[in-house]
């Protein structure tokens, strides 16, 4: 197997405050949230899902996240720009 693809297998975890957000843009199911503790929730899964979700929250973001009047993010843009930056951490990270 190609290194790339033992890493995309591997699974990786990220920590987020409870985002309703999330589920409410059907971005996640309940499937992969592994713990759920007071109000934070663990995500754990491989880094081509997470690829995948950083794809939707950039859809998401275009969508309906930015105000059409400045180009600029909403309240629900500035929201999903901090869920990239966390999910671009993995995506992204180099090990």
């Amino acid at each position: 197997m190609a290194r790339q693809e033992i890493e995309n297998m591997s699974t990786e975890i990220i920590e987020l405050k409870k985002q309703e957000l999330l589920v409410k843009h059907s971005l996640i199911e309940n499937l992969h949230t592994t713990t759920q503790q007071g109000n934070k929730i663990l995500l754990s899964e491989t880094k081509y899902y997470f690829e995948s979700l950083l794809e939707k929250l950039s859809n998401l973001l275009i969508k309906e996240g930015i105000d059409s009047k400045t180009n600029e993010p909403n309240e629900l843009g500035l929201k999903i720009e901090t869920l990239i930056d966390i999910v671009s951490r993995v995506v992204y990270s180099s090990k």
